[in-house]
Formats: structure tokens, sequence, C-alpha cells
């Protein structure tokens, strides 16, 4: 899912948004090998966080309010844009990586 770069910028801290602009076309085509592992290391790291910290607090919703899928509205809502980005990166990251190695 292509994320907007206005939306990811309000949504990412500074060093997760440079890590999005590295993964545009503009400035993935300038990355070596080793930068771009390094960057596909660093996503994957920033994606499982922002997946298990979605899923804990959806958890931790889903007993304070009852409901078996713990929803409540917009509550997690952030990090579970959060969490949509990092795999769109993570996919350009690899894709990029593999046609470079």
């Amino acid at each position: 899912m292509p994320t907007e770069r206005n939306n990811a910028r309000k949504l990412l801290s500074s060093a997760e948004f440079t890590l999005f602009e590295a993964s545009r076309r503009d400035g993935i085509c300038v990355l070596s090998a080793a930068e771009l592992k390094r960057k596909v290391e660093r996503t994957r790291r920033l994606r499982d966080k922002y997946r298990d910290l979605y899923k804990r607090q959806r958890l931790a919703m889903r007993e304070l309010t009852g409901t078996k899928r713990g929803n409540s509205g917009a509550a997690n809502a952030r990090t579970k844009e959060k969490a949509a980005i990092f795999p769109d990166l993570l996919t350009r990251f690899q894709a990029r990586y593999v046609r470079f190695a």
C-alpha cells in the first residue's frame, strides 16, 4: 500500500521519515549494496516493533473494553497506520537489494 509523503511525515519520527525518504525513487537509486542491507535490517526491526506494539495495544484494549476485537474507535489507529507503512518500505528495499546484489 503506497503511502503519501504528507501522511508519512505526520506519522513518523524524523529518523523513520529519513528511512521513508530513502525508500523513494530518488533516494533508493543512490544506495550501495551495504547501505541497502542496513536499510533492510532497520526497516525489518521497525516493522516488527510497530506490528508487535499494535498487537499489545489491541490486547490491552480488549481487556479494557471487554470486547473480543479489542476495538474502541480510533484508540490504536496511529500505531496501526505506522505498522502498515513499514512492510511497504521493506518490500521496496528488498526488491532493490535483490536487483543490486
